[in-house]
């Protein structure tokens, strides 16, 4: 289903198995790629995400990609992350985000807005899994977080007190210890 995370890239770099990490649209696009790929993931980490799209999301999303134009489309995404970033953060992570392509994005925004609901699925996923969010999420709310954990077998949970969606910038040392642990 997902052209965002492709089996190629794993295949060509010779990899066996790889640890997948996703973070809210690219935890759906992991949880989408290890369903359909079990044997090339080792460990699963999903960040403030979901197996499904909420039909607010999916209008705003629809909006924004026809309405504005690329850099303003990144920049408001950058503004609706759901936390207030420095100008200095968000100058930065609009020259990131404007290195990726714009028909790369659209197709992975246009993908998870087309009614995106895997959470049938979801008990099928069988590799060790860790599901972090922050307390004060309101894009993807540690409800949904509950729910993948009480569908993912043997999963754990880790919720980051007072951080919202955009865990690697509200707490990025505090995320970061807790994926090291995981993988070890």
């Amino acid at each position: 289903m997902t052209k965002c995370l492709d089996v190629q890239v794993i295949e060509e770099l010779t990899l066996d198995k790889v640890i997948v990490v996703g973070h809210s649209m690219g935890g759906m696009a992991a949880l989408t790629f290890t369903l359909n790929h079990p044997d090339k993931v080792s460990k699963l980490v999903l960040v403030g995400t979901s197996a499904k799209t909420t039909f607010s999301g999916r209008i705003q999303l629809w909006n924004m990609l026809h309405i504005f134009s690329y850099e303003s489309f990144i920049r408001g995404m950058i503004d609706f992350q759901y936390y207030e970033p420095s100008e200095q953060v968000k100058e930065k992570a609009l020259k990131r985000a404007m290195k990726t392509p714009k028909f790369a994005a659209y197709e992975c925004f246009t993908e998870f807005m087309q009614n995106y609901d895997i959470r049938d699925r979801i008990y099928e996923i069988k590799v060790p899994t860790l599901i972090i969010v922050g307390e004060k999420d309101t894009a993807t709310p540690v409800e949904m977080s509950q729910d993948l954990n009480r569908g993912i077998k043997g999963s754990k949970i880790q919720i980051i007190p007072d951080c919202n969606h955009m865990v690697m910038i509200d707490k990025p040392n505090e995320l970061n210890e807790i994926i090291e642990e995981f993988i070890k």
